[in-house]
């Protein structure tokens, strides 16, 4: 190829990988209050409830339904009820499970520890109960969770304790607010990254001052559990 021919390749791959590169954040974007791990689940249920295949029975073919506004009807044939996770406080996995109480017939549950409670356990069964809270309780003495670079920083877990709850989320509170200042004096040599993470604790540490657990920590790969 030409000289010219590769610039034009190259230009075209330029902006072919940052056409995606736009739409994987549009598409994939996660919003705590709109678009989280909770509403994913209830909006692909009702996505599925909206589209779904049923057998023609003169042709005996499978077909699919297209999208109709009776999603209500469907999820309550099926289910039970309907929950919406774009009403209340549905986007908060403790209240969501409550609305999937009132509204699904549910026939059986299952908790699914996660990998941290687990390892808790794991350990209590060795080591006095106190001992594992003290040295588990925070991120500088923890052997379970390593914070990645992506997590916002945070001193004490509020996820296995209540009554504490508010007393560590002041602790983390103004860990966040360290962070963002120093982010602020950072700025024009880090850039805006440590500032953003500094938010980021803010606003996961503001629920915990009202008992209201949100962050778990963030793990990028953990051990297998056998």
């Amino acid at each position: 190829m030409s000289a010219a021919d590769l610039k034009r390749e190259l230009e075209s791959a330029r902006s072919a990988e940052n056409a995606y590169a736009m739409a994987i954040p549009n598409r994939y974007e996660y919003d705590l209050l709109r678009r989280n791990c909770v509403t994913e689940i209830f909006t692909f249920i009702n996505r599925s409830l909206m589209r779904h295949a049923v057998v023609n029975k003169q042709t005996g073919q499978s077909e699919m339904i297209p999208p109709s506004e009776d999603v209500w009807s469907e999820s309550l044939q099926r289910l039970g009820g309907y929950v919406d996770p774009s009403q209340g406080l549905n986007f908060i996995p403790v209240m969501s499970a409550g609305e999937v109480d009132a509204c699904y017939r549910v026939t059986a549950k299952r908790e699914q520890l996660s990998y941290r409670a687990t390892q808790l356990a794991e350990m209590k069964k060795h080591e006095s109960s106190l001992l594992v809270f003290l040295r588990e309780s925070n991120t500088i003495t923890t052997t379970i969770y390593h914070r990645p670079p992506d997590d916002s920083p945070f001193l004490f877990f509020t996820d296995d304790t209540f009554f504490l709850r508010p007393v560590f989320g002041v602790f983390n509170l103004l860990v966040g607010v360290g962070e963002s200042l120093l982010g602020l004096v950072t700025l024009p040599l880090e850039g805006s990254n440590r500032l953003y993470l500094g938010a980021k604790g803010i606003l996961f540490s503001l629920p915990e001052l009202v008992f209201v657990n949100l962050r778990k920590g963030t793990m990028e790969y953990v051990a297998e559990l056998r």
